[in-house]
């Protein structure tokens, strides 16, 4: 059995759990990959915020990649702007790897509000009764702030009383988006999503190019 290596460079440090998901999905294609996915921060000196400098500094150390798996967030911006702005970062620093963007509308945020459940459990509150309204399947990427968003429905879902309470849980939002994250259902409503069903199929067809 052939083992590929793939660089994946997040959005943030919260964003890595995307890696375990990347493999699986790669797994699903008929190939195996180790996703490695470096700490940018340890860099003597850190590399700056573009794709091509932070790409640039990962193969400079480490060159024994057979694919690139980019994540940005969308945000304001058309997200097939941002497929070009990857290219264009990996075309300037000379990466001839075949490369995945993981582009989310607006924010990363939008694919973890799919799941009440999973919303719950991670706010400590897994049999809560507060009604979330969470956005429907077919809305939820239309939202103009997921992030503030999913901190309010964890609030409402934890359903916390005292000032105190709940300062220390919006400072827990970080962990508690890092876990729905890895929590995500890969094979659940967010394969309805278009986001999704883009990265996905770019995944399919680039790992597909490897040599089985």
């Amino acid at each position: 059995m052939t083992i590929y290596r793939g660089l994946f460079l997040a959005d943030g440090v919260s964003d890595q759990p995307l890696a375990d998901h990347i493999r699986s999905l790669c797994q699903s294609a008929e190939r195996t990959v180790d996703i490695v996915t470096p700490n940018l921060a340890r860099f003597d000196p850190p590399p700056g915020l573009t794709v091509a400098s932070r790409v640039q500094a990962v193969l400079e150390v480490d060159s024994e990649f057979s694919v690139v798996f980019v994540h940005r967030d969308a945000e304001a911006n058309d997200p097939q702007l941002r497929v070009a702005e990857i290219a264009s970062g990996l075309e300037a620093c000379n990466c001839p790897l075949p490369f995945v963007a993981v582009v989310p509308v607006r924010m990363t945020e939008a694919w973890l509000l799919l799941d009440e459940q999973a919303i719950r459990d991670v706010a400590g509150n897994p049999r809560g009764m507060m009604p979330l309204d969470l956005p429907r399947h077919s809305r939820v990427e239309n939202v103009a702030n997921p992030k503030e968003l999913l901190k309010e429905v964890l609030f409402t879902a934890a359903d916390l009383s005292g000032v105190r309470r709940q300062r220390n849980f919006t400072r827990s939002f970080s962990d508690q988006r890092r876990q729905l994250l890895g929590r995500l259902d890969v094979d659940g409503p967010i394969g309805q999503l278009p986001s999704w069903q883009a990265f996905t199929d770019n995944l399919n067809e680039a790992v597909r190019q490897l040599d089985p």
